[in-house]
């Protein structure tokens, strides 16, 4: 009987590791995926970084993901199925959380602010305004970050945040500022497009494209999204896409001098006559002194 007992008590020793073992393992993967749901703000410099990194981050995630965890009891019936089915069940349960608590942001109500804080932003994101329009960049950030500080879902004060760095040619922090303004569900398409304008730059015409993309699917009306288009399908060598591009901009913008000039361009390296003829007369009515009419001129006539 002895050798019996010992060897139960041996196995319920094992066991009992193995789940403590599996609990931290689980953990450790809860944390992991948290921070799916934050923006990362360890570049950050140290003054600006006091005041906004607890606002910046979520939190939520690995909280209820902690306070939804299973006992450790519960375990060790789940390692019947294997530690592999076990870790995916718990990397799986992060992920919905995550898709949870990102709904719950949506429809989430406006956060209410302290008594006066209201005009206190009001007045700081005119000054910071002001500031970023005079290209006074390091104080406009400061006035921002400030607004920040006060109301930490003040989407107005993220955007020019983003803005300052995007001017300043800061381009991560400008990409993980929008980044957030998005976390937050509050993209419009000019968050988009100021994406878009920050990977043309830095060489990424694809992801450019795909970023005007979606600005032009929240706003078609906005003839410098097609504009722009037309300039990253063109970046990217294809220029029947950008043509059709030109097309909508110039619907949209009939007289614009950019779009005519553009188009006519465009038109011409295509072989398309009739286009490039009727936007060449437009052209010529808006700019009859430009230069580039004689030899546009001539490049259509030769056109079949």
């Amino acid at each position: 009987m002895k050798p019996i007992l010992i060897d139960n008590m041996i196995y319920w020793i094992g066991l009992i590791l193995i789940v403590i073992s599996l609990s931290i393992i689980g953990t450790v993967i809860i944390r992991k995926f948290s921070r799916l749901s934050i923006i990362d703000i360890d570049s950050m410099a140290g003054a600006r970084e006091a005041k906004i990194k607890e606002e910046l981050i979520w939190q939520r995630v690995a909280r209820k993901a902690k306070e939804r965890g299973k006992p450790l009891i519960e375990v060790s019936s789940e390692l019947k199925r294997g530690t592999g089915k076990f870790l995916e069940g718990l990397q799986s349960r992060a992920k919905e959380l995550e898709k949870k608590y990102a709904t719950e942001r949506r429809v989430a109500k406006p956060v209410k602010v302290k008594p006066g804080t209201q005009d206190k932003t009001k007045n700081l994101l005119e000054e910071a305004n002001r500031l970023f329009g005079e290209d006074s960049l390091k104080q406009a950030e400061e006035k921002f970050i400030e607004i920040i500080s006060l109301d930490h879902h003040n989407v107005a004060a993220y955007w020019g945040l983003a803005q300052v760095y995007a001017k300043g040619k800061q381009f991560e922090e400008a990409k993980e500022t929008l980044d957030f303004i998005i976390k937050l569900n509050k993209a419009d398409d000019k968050v988009y497009s100021l994406l878009a304008e920050i990977s043309y730059l830095e060489g990424d015409y694809k992801q450019s494209k795909e970023h005007l993309e979606k600005a032009i699917n929240i706003n078609k009306s906005i003839a410098s999204h097609h504009l722009d288009l037309a300039k990253v399908n063109v970046a990217l060598e294809d220029r029947k896409s950008a043509q059709k591009c030109l097309l909508a901009a110039k619907k949209l913008e009939p007289k614009n001098p950019k779009t005519l000039d553009f188009f006519i361009e465009n038109s011409i390296i295509l072989g398309i006559k009739d286009q490039a003829k009727e936007a060449f007369k437009e052209f010529k009515k808006q700019n009859p002194d430009n230069p580039k009419l004689t030899e546009w001129k001539a490049k259509i006539d030769k056109l079949k």
